[in-house]
């Protein structure tokens, strides 16, 4: 039906069993929208309407205590609020009226026994009680709304509260947990990645951006083009250790030149008498033989050559001590310390001519890797090598036996099968160029593998955790406390 007001205002449409609360707010929604100045938020700026809807929750509050004690009627509710919903349905309104709504209420959270279950019951019940009400509004169940938000808030903030710092606490502990267990391991990470190591971080540190560009580059082509990387910085591990320029080629004779030069207190000792010369030429070829006995292990892995290469060191340990009895009896103790750091260089270039490829001139990070698990002592960039191909095999091979990167059949057909079908969906030549989407595998294979994802694990709790962990059960019952204001004063409407 159409409904005349006495103004000449004609209001069409109206539903026969409309109330007369809805139909003064129809009346006074048409008026604003066809009088000009008649809507209040017309001019209004977002402050505004932040501030008016702050100040209807504390006038609502007032309207709702006047008609408990008879000074308002519902009427005179109905029609406020139907002055105030072009208000309520801004953005700027709204938060306006849930900020006055906790501001109005705030001071009853620090009532004593307001933090109990019991309380924030008795609480809501009060809120809920404040609430205007209009001609179809019963008080009764808004009461009954807010007693009950109020103790579910309550009750759920204090298991919410314990349940959240229960989980931080946990997550803390196990994170102390992991470090202390990986502390060894991460040592190594550390040492090796200063000396230079790259590590693909799935194999020590995982994170959603590794994976997914280890997954982009291929998980196998990622830790083959690791190993081919580390082959370089385990020779200049080893270069570094025998004292020899980077830019130097490993090989038997530089090994030998450096045996020669570090070879003159032995020189100065068989020159003492003729045993100790016989003693220095049988140290040589005990040496000799030693090495190459322990070649032969390296290839065969035979127990047969490893006895014999340990009888020939044995005898070399031996042969040292004599020329060092040698240097006593000539009255020369101040040859000893030279001596001994003599052994130390020379011993270690036996240690790289076992681990070198004399093809390559790559040294081997499995075999030092071997000698270091077996408790062989190796000091310097050696032990380096050694503790990191135990650590990480996977990315430590020998170079010889690395497989090109990248190097596949199914990429290609994956580019040739993705130019065929985005040509095809799309009908323009253009669309061939999807071909070039596996070629992004090579630069994610140097992304993956860079200084910038190359970081060590860190077991410091998240910003989030450490937050839940100093929030006590009680302060979050006390932020629920004062979200139930609007919450209720929202659903009593």
């Amino acid at each position: 039906m159409d409904v005349k007001m006495p103004d000449g205002t004609v209001i069409t449409n109206v539903p026969e069993d409309i109330t007369q609360s809805q139909l003064l707010r129809m009346v006074n929604n048409t008026k604003m929208s066809k009088t000009p100045g008649m809507n209040p938020i017309e001019d209004m700026s977002g402050m505004d309407k932040f501030l008016s809807g702050a100040g209807k929750a504390f006038v609502d509050i007032g309207r709702g205590a006047g008609q408990i004690v008879g000074m308002n009627d519902r009427a005179s509710v109905d029609e406020s609020r139907a002055l105030d919903e072009p208000l309520m349905k801004t953005g700027a309104g709204i938060s306006g009226n849930i900020t006055g709504n906790i501001a109005a209420f705030a001071p009853l959270a620090a009532v004593p026994g307001a933090n109990t279950v019991a309380g924030a019951g008795l609480t809501g019940l009060l809120m809920g009680a404040l609430q205007p009400v209009g001609e179809e509004d019963s008080r009764l169940k808004n009461t009954a709304i807010g007693g009950a938000f109020g103790t579910v808030a309550q009750y759920g903030g204090n298991k919410l509260g314990s349940a959240l710092q229960r989980r931080a606490t946990e997550k803390a502990t196990r994170l102390a947990s992991e470090a202390s267990k990986n502390s060894i391991r991460d040592a190594t990470l550390k040492e090796a990645q200063s000396a230079g190591y790259t590590v693909p971080r799935s194999l020590y540190n995982p994170s959603f951006t590794s994976n997914r560009l280890e997954s982009l580059a291929g998980k196998a082509a990622t830790k083959q083009q690791s190993a081919a990387m580390n082959q370089d910085i385990t020779n200049s591990l080893a270069k570094k250790a025998l004292g020899v320029a980077d830019d130097t080629p490993l090989s038997i004779t530089t090994l030998e030149n450096i045996r020669k030069t570090a070879s003159k207190p032995y020189q100065e000792i068989a020159a003492m008498s003729p045993q100790a010369k016989i003693d220095l030429e049988d140290l040589k070829q005990a040496r000799n033989d030693a090495q190459g006995w322990f070649n032969a292990y390296n290839r065969s892995a035979s127990p047969a050559d490893l006895t014999k290469a340990k009888e020939f060191r044995g005898i070399a340990d031996g042969l040292e001590k004599s020329l060092e009895t040698h240097a006593l009896q000539a009255n020369r103790p101040d040859l000893l310390p030279s001596l001994a750091n003599s052994r130390k260089q020379i011993a270690m270039t036996y240690t790289v001519q076992r681990a070198l490829n004399d093809a390559t001139g790559d040294v081997s990070a499995p075999v030092i890797g071997r000698l270091f698990e077996k408790g062989k002592p190796l000091s310097g960039g050696l032990e380096t090598i050694g503790k990191f191909r135990s650590a990480f095999p996977q990315v430590s091979q020998a170079g010889a036996k690395i497989p090109a990167p990248g190097v596949s059949k199914s990429e290609a057909l994956a580019g040739a099968l993705l130019g065929t079908g985005g040509a095809a969906i799309t009908g323009n030549p253009i669309g061939a160029t999807a071909a070039l989407l596996p070629l992004a595998s090579h630069p994610a294979r140097y992304l993956a593998l860079s200084k910038a994802l190359q970081k060590a694990p860190s077991y410091a709790p998240g910003i989030t955790n450490k937050a839940l962990k100093k929030i006590d059960p009680e302060t979050l019952s006390l932020i629920t406390r004062l979200l139930m204001a609007p919450t209720i004063t929202g659903a009593t409407r």
